[in-house]
């Protein structure tokens, strides 16, 4: 098992699109859907250690319960009855003690984050030291389910999204911008020869791969598209689509198609070697990889809500 680094997986969550800073209610829509998949991404980091913690918490309720209302004290007692009289009595002060420790409601983020650090101090000790096989196992696969809904997220919000500015602006809906224009960016930014042919129609645009939604957007823009097209063109967004895919289709293994499609990504070079034969994922190359998609990503529902303002 290699070195998982689970902890460096975590990220402070605050959601990637400012909500009050955008006027159209459909592209609204599709930014709400964005942050709350990103914070469903950012809960997997998190639930493993406090899950943990709350059976910590559990335990430590109890033995209270106990210290204080069984005579002799027994912390791992199973006889215990607890429809006695004084089984009630346990089970009614380690409740009031769990309450009581969740009752604040504005300290509710340190509650939370004092049990992720209580569990996530034995699991990560547990994965460390290798403690069982199944639990390296368990993380990795916590680590690319990260990924998976990571692209997933975006996926949905560049076919949303789309959809939104057709639906507002005529001007997008009538698809005349140059199609490969996002692409050649894209490819001069990594220095490799770009693509001559579009690979979608025209008319119906596609959002299976991320160069057939660059296309679909360049159709869309076709005029004051800077930022969208900065946006788009951000090689985050390739790191994230190769790692997903590969995860996915070739179960982390390399091959030539993917080091010619990574050419030029920084992020990605260790893995372009050709005595590297397969991705080996960690925390901190997941936290890096969703964290940099999300600025693009803001960047482009922005740019988009106040393009469509002035090209209705």
């Amino acid at each position: 098992m290699h070195d998982l680094k689970f902890r460096k997986a975590w990220f402070p969550y605050k959601d990637p699109i400012v909500l009050s800073r955008l006027k159209s209610q459909g592209i609204v829509e599709v930014a709400q859907a964005f942050n709350q998949n990103i914070r469903r991404v950012h809960r997997m980091t998190t639930f493993l250690p406090w899950i943990l913690g709350r059976g910590q918490l559990q335990v430590r309720a109890l033995t209270i319960a106990k210290c204080t209302h069984q005579r002799p004290f027994e912390i791992f007692d199973s006889s215990i009855d607890l429809e006695s009289p004084m089984g009630k009595r346990i089970m009614e002060m380690s409740d009031s003690i769990i309450k009581a420790f969740n009752k604040d409601d504005d300290g509710y983020v340190d509650r939370t984050r004092q049990l992720y650090q209580s569990g996530g101090d034995q699991l990560f000790s547990a994965i460390d030291h290798g403690d069982n096989k199944d639990i390296g196992a368990s993380v990795e696969a916590v680590l690319v389910s990260m990924l998976v809904l990571g692209w997933t997220a975006i996926e949905v919000c560049l076919e949303d999204l789309f959809a939104a500015v057709i639906a507002e602006s005529k001007r997008a809906a009538a698809l005349k911008g140059n199609d490969l224009r996002i692409v050649q960016m894209q490819c001069s930014s990594r220095s490799v020869a770009a693509p001559t042919k579009a690979r979608s129609n025209v008319n119906k645009p596609k959002f299976a791969t991320l160069q057939q939604a660059r296309e679909a957007y360049a159709r869309a823009f076709d005029v004051d598209s800077a930022q969208v097209d900065r946006a788009l063109s951000s090689l985050q967004l390739d790191a994230l689509a190769l790692i997903r895919n590969l995860l996915v289709h070739r179960i982390g293994r390399t091959d030539g198609l993917f080091r010619q499609q990574s050419e030029g990504i920084s992020s990605l070079k260790r893995f372009r070697s050709q005595t590297c034969k397969e991705v080996k994922i960690n925390g901190d190359l997941t936290r890096r990889w969703i964290t940099g998609v999300l600025r693009p990503v803001a960047s482009l529902v922005c740019g988009a809500d106040k393009w469509i303002r002035k090209y209705q």
